[in-house]
């Protein structure tokens, strides 16, 4: 199982632009850390994801720093060429939620998340203070 320790590790600070196509993921105790490694394993083109703790920003956790938390596996005839994310909860474990900010031409990606307080929602964060809506 991988923790928020452990994707704080190896996050690199938010310091410009979002990388194009990246996408903000707020989670909110250690038993979602695995789906950082879940939402990148499982598109090539998916290079980096934001992550906030709450509303705490961790950084930026790309995708060739969390090689580090794939088992290595021998490779035989007849084995496949899949890579296994150590994953404590099969993947349809997680429902996420996106979230976007009401801003036009707002430059932040979709936020995931799967848990939704409406009379608190989470803040954009770009436009601090600004509410993220549900994407219809």
């Amino acid at each position: 199982m991988v923790t928020i320790d452990d994707l704080r590790s190896v996050a690199r600070p938010v310091d410009g632009p979002p990388p194009d196509g990246s996408v903000t993921m707020v989670l909110h105790d250690d038993s979602e850390a695995d789906a950082v490694l879940l939402y990148l394993a499982a598109d090539r083109s998916r290079q980096a994801v934001r992550v906030l703790l709450r509303s705490e920003d961790i950084g930026y956790v790309r995708r060739d720093s969390v090689y580090e938390f794939f088992p290595e596996l021998s490779k035989r005839l007849g084995d496949t060429a899949r890579v296994h994310p150590p994953l404590d909860a099969p993947p349809s474990a997680y429902r996420w939620m996106e979230l976007r900010c009401p801003e036009p031409e707002c430059a932040e990606g979709p936020v995931l998340t799967m848990h939704l307080n409406e009379d608190d929602p989470p803040r954009c964060p770009r436009h601090t203070g600004q509410p993220l809506r549900l994407e219809p």
